[in-house]
């Protein structure tokens, strides 16, 4: 058995280790400390917590805040761009679009093989017009390699927040090769 992204310290829960809140939404900060973790970086807030600054380009980042490292890492490293107003809301939730954006722009950066995805993949979605432009290229290949869960078969629902346990298992997921589309009909264990 392999081990989850949780084993392996990327994801860590809330400030006092003994809470997870898998139900709770994500923010676009803490999405940027698991992606600086998975990819390599020894992050201040895992080491002892005396933060450096670091200026990230953001108006809205505080540069001494535990996530400014990381946001700075995944904007150098072009996983993640701000919003229009040249801000990037750390505290906004991520959306499931938004998420699907950063993990394939993050799976670019490695040697992760998975395949491409196109319009064939998204067919029989209901909400399929929905998905901005920005972020298609990115839906398309999540839900061709098993990295997208909406609780729809037919519903892409992109606009939604995405879970902490979402975020689990989808990271996971990326680590093991993906998760054939056809076999995410039902829930997979653990996310329901």
């Amino acid at each position: 058995m392999k081990a989850s992204t949780n084993d392996l310290g990327y994801i860590g829960g809330y400030a006092d280790g003994k809470f997870f809140g898998p139900n709770d939404n994500i923010k676009r900060g803490d999405v940027c400390v698991i992606l600086a973790r998975m990819g390599g970086v020894e992050l201040d807030i895992d080491n002892g917590g005396a933060f450096t600054a670091y200026e990230t380009g953001f108006g809205d980042v505080d540069a001494s805040s535990y996530y400014a490292q990381a946001i700075k890492w995944a904007a150098d490293a072009g996983i993640v761009t701000g919003y229009d107003d040249d801000t990037f809301g750390p505290e906004d939730q991520v959306t499931r679009e938004q998420f699907a954006t950063m993990l394939y722009r993050y799976a670019k950066t490695t040697d992760l093989p998975l395949e491409k995805g196109s319009d064939r993949d998204l067919a029989g979605y209901r909400d399929v017009d929905t998905i901005p432009t920005w972020s298609r290229e990115a839906v398309q290949w999540a839900v061709r390699n098993g990295l997208w869960f909406s609780g729809s078969a037919t519903g892409l629902q992109a606009a939604e927040n995405v879970s902490w346990e979402e975020l689990a298992v989808l990271t996971q997921r990326l680590f093991l090769g993906g998760m054939p589309a056809a076999a995410l009909s039902a829930a997979p264990e653990g996310l329901t």
